[in-house]
C-alpha cells in the first residue's frame, strides 16, 4: 500500500468516526434511542462505506462516476421511500399512531442502503 492509500484510508476512518458521533448524538437523548437499530445501523455503515470508498478510490474517473450513481439513487431512493411511507402510513395502519414517523424513517433508511448499490453495479457491469 503507497502512503497516499493508507492516509487516504485513515482520513476515511477518521471521517467515519465523525459521521457516527454526529448523527447518533442527537439520538441519546431519547429513551429508546435504537428503536429503528437494524435500519440506522444499515444506514451508518452504508454511509461511512460510501465515505471511505471515495477516500480510497476517488481518483479513478469511472469510481468516481460509480460513487455518483451510488449517491444519487441511495438520497433519491431514501427520500422517495421516506415520503411514500409518510403518505401511506395513515392509510394502511390507520389504528397506530407512531406508524408514520417509525415506518417512514426506516423506508427511508432501507432506500439509501439500496440505492447505494447501483453504483458498484454499474462500475462491475461496465466494460473496462
Amino acid at each position: 500500500m503507497s502512503a497516499l492509500l493508507v492516509s487516504r484510508f485513515i482520513s476515511g476512518l477518521v471521517g467515519l468516526g465523525a459521521i457516527v458521533v454526529v448523527l447518533a448524538l442527537p439520538m441519546l437523548p431519547l429513551q429508546d434511542p435504537w428503536q429503528l437499530s437494524g435500519a440506522l445501523f444499515a444506514l451508518f455503515i452504508t454511509f461511512a462505506s460510501l465515505a471511505i470508498w471515495f477516500c480510497v478510490r476517488g481518483d479513478s474517473a469511472a469510481h468516481r462516476r460509480a460513487f455518483l450513481w451510488s449517491t444519487g439513487s441511495a438520497v433519491g431512493l431514501g427520500v422517495l421511500g421516506f415520503i411514500a411511507l409518510y403518505i401511506a402510513s395513515p392509510l394502511v395502519w390507520p389504528e397506530i399512531p407512531f406508524a408514520i414517523p417509525v415506518f417512514s424513517l426506516l423506508a427511508g433508511a432501507l432506500g439509501f442502503v439500496v440505492g447505494a448499490f447501483v453504483g458498484p453495479i454499474k462500475l462491475l457491469i461496465s466494460p473496462r
